[in-house]
Order: C-alpha cells, then structure tokens, then sequence
C-alpha cells in the first residue's frame, strides 16, 4: 500500500509515490525500447503505412471554397478543427463537451524554401520490415520530387488566373556526360524529353521550377516548394535536350507523379517513395519555424538484387486522390508535429504524470543519440513503441 500524502487529494498535483512510479515505469519501458532498436536492422512495418495519418483528414478545398486571407508574408484560408471530450473513466470530472476551433491553413509563402544535402544526415538507408538487404539512398530525390507535386497541386486547386502557375527556370541539373567534375550520375531510366527535363529542374543548381500564387500584386509559393542550394547530380540518359528547358511545359502534378513513380520502378525504391512523402509533408513546418531543411546525400545500393518493392508496398503506395489530404494534414500547424509525437502518448498515464513520463526519454534516453547524429537508434526507439504500431 502506498504511503500517505498530504498533497493525495490535489487533482492537478500528483503525490510522491506516483510521481516516482510513473518516473521508473517511463525509464524502464524506454530503456527495453532502446534494446530493441539496437538491435533491429530496419524499421517495423507498420511504420511505412502513411496513410493511416489521413484518418478523417480532410482535402485542400478548390475555389471558390475556402476563402482566401492575403497577409503581407503568407497567403491561408481558414478551416476549423471539431473535437469532443468526453470521459473515459469516473476519475476524471469534465463534462462530455463538443468543441470547435477556426484553424489557418498556410498555403503560401513570401519565398520558396532551400535545402542541403548532408552526409551527416540519414547516410544509409535501412528500409522497413520485411526487406532483408539494404539498398541506396535516394531519399532526398524523392523528397524534391514530391516538393513539386504537392506544389503544382495546390496550384491547380487555388488557380484564379494565368499568373497562378507553375514554370521552369534557366537552373537545370547537369546533363552533359563530357563534363569531367565530380558529380552524382542517376540513370532516371527515360530517354523521354519531357521527363528528362523535369528531372533536370526538380535537381537542378539553385531554382529550377518555380510555383506561384498572385494575390494582391505579391506572388507567394506553395509552402512544400523546396530546392537544392548546390546539386551534386548529373542525369544520365541518351536523348537530345534543349540548351534550355525553361521552353518545355510543366507536367501537372499527376504527370509529375508518374514520372516519380517510373524513377521508383526503375530503381526498386517505392520504400523510399512513401518515405519521401513523410518527409515532404514536414517542410511546411520547417518553413514556418526557420528550421533548416537538411536532406541526406544520396549513395548507392550495395546489392542490385532487385526486392519489387511496387508490390510488397503496393497498399500503402499514395493515389493521386490522396494528394490534397496529405498537403492538408501537412499546412495546417500543430498536426504533423502532433502525429510526430504520437509515439510519446501513453493512455495510461493521467495528464497529471506526463512530465514523469516524458522525463527519460526526452532527458536521458535520446540526447546522446541526437547529439551523435544517430538518427536511427532514436527512430527505431519510437517506432517500436506499442502505442505507435496499434495506432498504425
């Protein structure tokens, strides 16, 4: 029996001997946590399912729903989150209420976003259950292609006039096989000019494409709209292009989207795809904080036994239709960092006895690993928390 406190009847206060228990529990749990993910080569399964984020998410509406507010350095339109509390036990004493908030949706920005590429970051890929062999890391890639996806969709849902559009910059990747420097060579598996020329603005040396809303005399940029301040990449391929490509017509995001999806097949890496969309969809909040956007450098596979990962994954692999709910879930604040943090979240645990729950692993369990860039062992950790995988 716990001892006596005088502090046993405070709602908001724990006493002693609960903090402590909560505080050994959280340790312990976190601790066997880390054992696992030491020990695992790759990422559980369920971690791929990204569309397990969509549920109940709705889509950026077309105009003329959802009116637009023009503000000096973003452009939004209002939604509304609904929620209910009610009770899931007696101990706790709110009444069961309805509850309803206007939310801005960010839409645009007063300038594109930049990344880096760093070999710090991500260095190798690991995969998910149930692929056994590693494979290259084209990540970053994939994350620049659906940069332009999800860009050139919004642009198609919220177009008033024939400013509102998506074009192709001077700024393109290398393609000339003659040139002796030192570059990254991606074989993207098309000879087609149309798609060569997209991969050679979505890698290209600075701005490659542009995405644009006029509103009010001010252009503003889809928040997702990213690109590389230095390209390490020279595309190879056996077709005549251009001297400029800013004279070819953007694919629609769908276009755009099977040209990402050929790059995928070409190299076995739909893994990676669906990964990339995870990573695309945080951009908007890297944006809105000045957070830097680091993405890792690509390498290659060591094995080119070839895994089909287009049919292992084929469940979780994103629709076209799907877009617009993800860039939703991605532009409204607070919901990809509230899925992020999921893995945190204990049912058990009253509201009273988080900061004991959340102390071990925020103060103990992941500094050392975040501090020595081991982003995979913190990964590993919340992804094989069971809260996590029954949310999945």
């Amino acid at each position: 029996m716990p001892p006596p406190d005088h502090d046993s009847d405070d709602l908001l206060r724990p006493d002693r001997f609960l903090s402590s228990t909560s505080l050994t529990s959280s340790r312990s749990s976190w601790q066997t946590l880390l054992s696992s993910a030491q020990s695992a080569a790759t990422l559980p399964y369920p971690c791929v399912n990204v569309k397990a984020l969509l549920n109940k998410t709705p889509s950026i509406p077309q105009l003329p729903q959802a009116a637009e507010s023009v503000w000096p350095n973003y452009l939004s339109i209002e939604g509304y989150s609904k929620w209910t509390i009610s009770r899931s036990n007696h101990a706790c004493r709110l009444p069961p209420t309805k509850q309803m908030l206007p939310r801005d949706v960010c839409i645009g920005d007063s300038q594109p976003g930049t990344c880096n590429l760093s070999e710090d970051y991500i260095p190798e890929w690991i995969g998910f259950q149930p692929l056994p062999r590693p494979v290259g890391n084209c990540l970053c890639v994939f994350v620049l292609g659906w940069s332009y996806i999800l860009s050139a969709r919004l642009i198609e849902l919220r177009r008033t006039t024939t400013e509102d559009k998506v074009a192709y910059t001077d700024s393109k990747a290398q393609i000339d096989r003659h040139d002796e420097r030192d570059y990254f060579d991606l074989d993207i598996g098309s000879d087609d000019v149309a798609e060569v020329g997209w991969w050679a603005a979505i890698l290209a040396d600075g701005c490659g494409w542009q995405a644009t809303l006029a509103r009010d005399g001010k252009q503003y940029y889809p928040p997702w709209e990213c690109h590389m301040n230095s390209s390490p990449f020279r595309l190879c391929h056996h077709t005549q292009m251009p001297s400029s490509i800013s004279s070819l017509e953007p694919p629609s995001s769908a276009k755009a989207q099977e040209y990402l999806f050929n790059l995928a097949r070409f190299h076995d890496a739909f893994d990676q795809v669906i990964s990339a969309l995870a990573a695309a969809i945080t951009l908007p909040g890297h944006n809105r904080f000045g957070a830097p956007i680091i993405l890792p450098k690509p390498t290659r596979g060591r094995n080119e036994s070839r895994q089909n990962t287009e049919r292992i994954y084929a469940n979780q692999i994103p629709t076209i239709a799907e877009i617009p709910h993800f860039m939703a879930l991605s532009a409204t604040s607070g919901l990809v960092a509230a899925c992020l943090f999921g893995c945190f979240w204990e049912p058990g645990v009253p509201c009273n006895l988080v900061s004991q729950w959340l102390n071990p692993p925020m103060r103990e369990v992941f500094p050392p690993f975040i501090q020595a860039k081991e982003s995979y062992t913190a990964l590993r950790s919340q992804a094989f928390y069971p809260g996590y995988l029954k949310v999945q």
